[in-house]
């Protein structure tokens, strides 16, 4: 999290989240996983909230049995299960807060998208910080509303702005820099999985040498970068196999496999079937 003289990226989150907390929410649309994820379409794996600030983001999602675009404005949040999926459109200008909250600690970006002649530019601000035991308990609340409670849902995410701004901006030394870094790759390993990225590339795109990016998974998450990429890719897979729309071939190239031989290598490897055997 770089500084500009004293002013850091966690104070430019800080004050946004501030804003937000005076302001009224229009709606909140609690996106559920009643209809399987399309190709490309993000399954984090842990819940993540948008709040929208100017402009228009559209976003497919599962509600209530079928596929919508949600359009969000200024005022309006769009909350991401930890069992849901999402897919952004991105087709006008936009900025919007958003939380990435896993079990012990969250990762809160406030994102200006903008586009200028078919180029999209975008800002970000990200801070990472621990996670609060208040603000566990309404993502996990959150986490098991049905998508008819959006007046709850309401009254829980301006309980969690308040508690997320408090435990991003409670005094002492910032979040680990270590943490933001990992948020920050596994957001763009999350993002990019159905792409041919590696070790390499991603330690590239970081400017970081890729036994470093290594040992930053083994120490945030427990397990090895590859293990990760192949878990999200796996899972990604899954989600393509049940529709029963494409072959093996695509599914493989679908997520980042150049050879559709070794995705059903790697496939059976993990789940005991070929991808032609397998059943959702």
């Amino acid at each position: 999290m770089g500084k500009i003289g004293t002013y850091t990226e966690s104070d430019a989150v800080c004050a946004q989240l501030q804003r937000l907390i005076g302001q009224p929410i229009s709606t909140v649309v609690l996106a559920d996983c009643t209809v399987p994820a399309p190709p490309r379409a993000l399954m984090p794996r842990f819940a993540r909230i948008f709040i929208a600030c100017s402009g228009c983001r559209h976003t497919l999602i599962a509600h209530r049995g079928e596929i919508v675009e949600t359009r969000l404005s200024a005022g309006d949040v769009l909350f991401i299960g930890s069992q849901a999926w999402h897919h952004e459109l991105p087709r006008s200008a936009y900025s919007l807060v958003s939380m990435n909250l896993r079990p012990h600690h969250s990762s809160i970006t406030w994102k200006k998208h903008a586009r200028n002649q078919q180029r999209v530019f975008l800002r970000n601000h990200t801070a990472a910080t621990p996670i609060s035991s208040a603000t566990r308990g309404i993502v996990q609340v959150l986490d098991r509303l049905s998508s008819d409670e959006d007046e709850i849902a309401k009254h829980l995410v301006m309980a969690l702005l308040r508690t997320v701004h408090a435990d991003a901006c409670k005094p002492g030394p910032v979040a680990n820099r270590a943490i933001a870094r990992f948020e920050a790759i596994s957001d763009h390993l999350l993002e990019n999985c159905h792409l041919p990225i590696d070790r390499q590339t991603v330690a590239r795109e970081f400017h970081m040498h890729p036994n470093h990016l290594s040992r930053l998974f083994r120490t945030q998450a427990g397990e090895s970068f590859t293990d990760h990429l192949t878990q999200l890719r796996m899972e990604r897979a899954c989600n393509c196999l049940a529709t029963r729309r494409w072959s093996v071939q695509d599914v493989a190239s679908m997520c980042g496999f150049a050879s559709a031989n070794y995705f059903s290598k790697v496939f059976h490897k993990h789940h005991g079937v070929s991808p032609s055997e397998w059943k959702p």
